[in-house]
């Protein structure tokens, strides 16, 4: 990877909380994000989220510039696989790898 719009995809990991909720947080504070006036602790954001439908996309150097997740929406079997769904896309960090790209030789 090297050019812009690169980027890979990987299972949300151990290493992407802290990067995961400040984009939230800043997704919240800007009020397009969600109806919270805060990001949840990382633990009620596991807890919540499937655990094999949460995904970052990272840049070359491991930066997250956004990430998936899906909650089901009802434990009724009529519901069985009905899912809500999220999408964050991290405008810091897009941000930030398209100026680490600009200053590469």
């Amino acid at each position: 990877m090297g050019t812009a719009g690169e980027y890979r995809i990987a299972a949300l990991g151990a290493e992407h909380p802290r990067q995961v909720l400040t984009a939230y947080q800043l997704g919240v504070d800007e009020g397009n994000a969600a109806f919270e006036t805060t990001a949840p602790p990382w633990e009620e954001f596991d807890a919540a989220k499937l655990p094999r439908h949460r995904h970052v996309a990272l840049d070359d150097s491991g930066r997250v510039l956004g990430r998936v997740a899906a909650v089901p929406v009802s434990d009724r079997c009529a519901y069985t696989g009905v899912v809500e769904h999220s999408v964050c896309v991290s405008l810091l960090g897009l941000l930030v790898s398209a100026r680490s790209r600009s200053q590469a030789p």
